[in-house]
């Protein structure tokens, strides 16, 4: 999100501080997603469970690489 104007400034914050919760959320479901593959793929060598543990991980990578700069821009 970038501020085209001075005044946009807090426009761009305000989006910022909404999105921070939502992200949040999405963050704690991947985690939860990715904790819950785990028991499968230690119990196993079920490449249906390492493939989901894979996607939840690559689904994680996506989430930071957009929420870190909005978080540090908040902060």
């Amino acid at each position: 999100i970038q501020a085209r104007h001075p005044g946009d400034r807090h426009v761009q914050l305000a989006i910022m501080r909404l999105a921070g919760p939502f992200l949040a959320r999405l963050l704690r479901a991947t985690a939860r997603e990715i904790e819950g593959t785990l028991p499968r793929v230690r119990a196993s060598a079920d490449e249906e469970a390492l493939h989901d543990m894979r996607v939840a991980v690559r689904r994680m990578r996506v989430l930071l690489k957009i929420v870190r700069p909005i978080w540090l821009r908040v902060q």
